[in-house]
């Protein structure tokens, strides 16, 4: 059957590329221009959700944001596991690939749900946004050495953060209307 490859040889590759991975965070990441960016973005992105957020709805758009959040994070995994591409530079040097890209991206999802509430609208925001993501943010991202794209096109990405916020605004309204079903049912 050849070499097999063992659980035991997984468990030491993960063992050396998490060494790698800190020593590399320490010596070229931790305090530099972009992982000050990142840190900052973040907490920047997060305040302004916080004073803008709809506190009637905080539910409803704190809910449609962990669904964007949760799939975000998904297949930004997937992407850097199968070296789509990758983040050179991530507050952590562990955990989620790049969970502020990730948070930065999801607070826009999550203004873009609670400003524009007919699907018409919002889904001309999302093409507005995946646009700008796109062919924006993204190329600033690898000019600030926050995200390095290896096989990936910037253009790929448009019906993937299209498809992220319809998927998860149809799964909300499914939500939604399971729960006040069960509100009419038990009265």
């Amino acid at each position: 059957m050849g070499n097999r490859v063992q659980f035991d040889d997984v468990h030491e590759a993960a063992m050396h590329l998490n060494e790698v991975r800190i020593s590399y965070w320490t010596s070229h990441t931790v305090f530099s221009y972009s992982w000050w960016f990142l840190l900052i973005s973040t907490a920047g992105a997060f305040l302004l959700w916080i004073k803008l957020v709809d506190r009637k709805r905080l539910l409803e758009i704190s809910l449609f944001g962990s669904l964007v959040l949760t799939l975000i994070m998904l297949l930004d995994m997937i992407g850097g596991e199968l070296q789509l591409w990758d983040y050179p530079t991530m507050v952590l040097p562990w955990g989620p690939r790049n969970v502020c890209v990730d948070i930065i991206m999801t607070v826009i999802y999550m203004l873009i749900y609670q400003y524009a509430v007919r699907w018409s609208t919002f889904i001309l925001a999302l093409l507005v946004m995946s646009f700008l993501f796109s062919f924006v943010f993204e190329p600033i991202a690898v000019w600030l050495k926050v995200y390095f794209p290896f096989v990936w096109q910037h253009y790929y990405s448009i019906p993937g953060y299209l498809l992220i916020g319809i998927l998860m605004k149809r799964v909300l309204h499914i939500f939604l209307r399971f729960q006040h079903s069960g509100k009419a049912a038990n009265r």
